[in-house]
């Protein structure tokens, strides 16, 4: 993986806590470099990587993806977060992040995000600059020990609306909803939401698996199934 910034940090194995060790174990999959019995050698953005350990990797999302973080990750009732159309609210930084170990299996971390930096990812990550642009604030949080990202966009080239829901994995970024809507119809293909706790809301109805049509909408919802 390569970062736009790089800061090179060495550590001593021997000076690490069994903490730190697990992170950098984890970090061994979004980096370029060899890591060592005895040295540790590590290209960091630090700009995601305060805390501990990154509030469940949500910081890392957001570097994989180029994507800013406003404030510290907060936390919330799943329920709340997700009948939320608006931005969350931004945590100041001076608080520090949420700490993972205090947070219920009914709550979500979350992190706000800087608008014009989900633009920059969309733009890289469908090749066609413009032809998404954000109409709604997205979803970048942690639920239950996994991590997502949720995006809603105008795509202007077919003139609909757009959500996009993201799983990361070991193996990287997955696509696991991707639902086009007007006020006529609502397509939506979601072959691999069923995986996840989550489904898709369009007029007061769940929807989890399958693909298909059905009546227009003004807005989809990600939410719990």
């Amino acid at each position: 993986m390569c970062w736009d910034k790089k800061i090179f940090a060495k550590y001593k194995v021997s000076n690490l806590s069994k903490k730190n060790i697990t992170f950098l174990n984890v970090l061994k999959k979004y980096i370029d470099s060899e890591v060592s019995l005895v040295n540790v050698t590590i290209k960091l953005d630090t700009r995601y990587l305060p805390g501990d350990l990154m509030s469940k990797l949500l910081r890392n999302v957001l570097a994989g993806a180029g994507i800013a973080a406003v404030g510290a990750i907060g936390t919330k009732m799943a329920v709340d977060y997700f009948k939320n159309r608006g931005q969350e609210e931004v945590v100041d930084e001076s608080e520090g992040d949420a700490n993972p170990e205090a947070i219920s299996s009914e709550e979500v971390a979350y992190v706000v995000v800087e608008e014009s930096s989900v633009q920059d990812f969309l733009d890289k990550s469908f090749g066609d600059a413009g032809r998404y642009v954000p109409n709604r604030p997205p979803k970048v949080f942690d639920y239950q020990g996994e991590q997502y990202m949720v995006i809603w966009a105008e795509d202007t080239k077919q003139n609909k609306n757009q959500m996009m829901a993201f799983k990361y994995t070991d193996e990287g970024r997955k696509m696991v909803a991707s639902v086009g809507y007007t006020d006529e119809k609502t397509d939506y293909n979601l072959n691999n939401l069923d995986s996840t706790p989550f489904a898709i809301e369009v007029n007061d109805e769940k929807l989890a698996s399958g693909q298909g049509e059905t009546a227009g909408a003004s807005d989809v919802d990600f939410v719990l199934a």
